[in-house]
């Protein structure tokens, strides 16, 4: 028996070794397919193109024109290829999309195809939700990291590389832009790790859906909310993952780096309570590694039927990032934010006392 554990053991090291030979795909600013959305005056009869079909443009490598997108019967977005920023524009919208699964583009189902991003159009859709959901009126970049298992780092150096192109793109083109982060899980990551090596002056505020601290903070959850009766499991977990993510690094995670954040800046955490990825505990442990940041929020979250992130669908959510917005004189929803004035509070008051969080219920 110790035999054959042995050779499985050095069976996995191997397994390890060659995976980590293998090297990254080649990252440039078109293969993390950006996009811009604008706002636009809405045309007499004009209908519009829908996300869905964006998407499947920028799966097929079609989507080279600006095209009207479909935005309710009030309002009209215009989606432009690149990233596209003018000198008149006073503050942008970055957003930083989580892990996609596949490359498949999710079922006719309407709520899974706004909840379950492809890797090529994921960072679209997940774009369009905050877009749509925050009222953000100002333009917003959207991409898509490179997720596939050669790339994928759980939001460490390859999707730093990525986002730090975006942003060095933007002030580029507009060297005075104020430029709001949002994240939604390993985005969040992504976010917190260009921010602890030397950020841009630009970033004004930083929204986080659900960041979490480690890969084995997310195998310690994974295994409690899905395979409890396996034992060991959150180490048998982490192993794996060691094995199909080779380039995760973990003395890279951000424990190790939080203290490096600048003060300065805005930073409001959403967390859904009960969330099947990041616990409660974990959460609170999280945000008691921030150091001496006088300007954090965390908003605590519960939802009947949402079980990870998603934050940006919850109206509770909405107000108070509007808010919490208005609060750092930046492009809000004033009847969002007037209605999460409370709430903006409590957020404060809940990193201050995280043995006792207030969460708030949404629907």
């Amino acid at each position: 028996m110790l035999k054959k554990l042995i050779i499985a053991l050095f069976i996995v090291i191997f397994l390890v070794w060659c995976r980590s030979r293998i090297s990254a795909s080649v990252m440039t600013l078109s293969t993390l397919n950006p996009v811009t959305l604008r706002d636009q005056k809405r045309s007499t009869g004009s209908q519009g193109t829908s996300i869905r079909q964006i998407v499947g443009m920028l799966q097929n490598k079609t989507f080279t024109q600006p095209t009207t997108l479909s935005w309710g019967s009030d309002a009209q977005k215009t989606a432009l290829p690149g990233i596209q920023v003018n000198k008149k524009d006073s503050t942008v919208v970055i957003v930083s999309r989580g892990y996609a699964f596949s490359d498949n583009t999710p079922s006719a189902d309407k709520q899974n195809f706004f909840t379950q991003f492809p890797r090529t159009g994921g960072g679209f859709i997940c774009a369009s939700n905050w877009v749509k959901y925050l009222g953000i009126t100002v333009p917003t970049i959207s991409f898509d990291y490179l997720d596939s298992w050669n790339n994928f780092d759980f939001g460490l150096n390859s999707d730093k590389k990525a986002l730090t192109l975006v942003i060095d793109e933007v002030i580029k083109q507009n060297p005075t832009v104020q430029i709001i982060l949002i994240g939604s899980c390993k985005g969040s990551r992504s976010i917190l790790n260009y921010m602890a090596d030397k950020p841009a002056s630009n970033i004004k505020a930083i929204l986080l859906d659900a960041p979490f601290e480690s890969a084995q903070e997310v195998c310690k959850a994974i295994h409690k909310n899905y395979c409890s009766w396996l034992p060991y499991g959150d180490s048998v977990l982490y192993c794996l993952m060691r094995v199909w993510f080779p380039r995760y690094n973990p003395d890279q995670d951000l424990p190790n780096i939080l203290h490096a954040l600048p003060k300065d800046i805005p930073i409001l955490i959403g967390h859904l309570k009960n969330d099947v990825l990041v616990c409660d505990d974990q959460i609170k442990q999280f945000v008691g590694q921030f150091d001496n940041q006088d300007k954090l929020y965390l908003c605590a979250v519960s939802h009947p039927t949402i079980t990870h992130s998603k934050l940006s669908h919850m109206v509770a959510f909405q107000q108070v990032a509007n808010s919490f917005l208005q609060e750092y004189d930046l492009p809000h929803n004033e009847q969002k934010a007037r209605c999460g004035k409370t709430w903006l509070a409590i957020a404060r008051r809940n990193t201050q006392r995280l043995d006792s969080l207030i969460t708030i219920k949404s629907h």
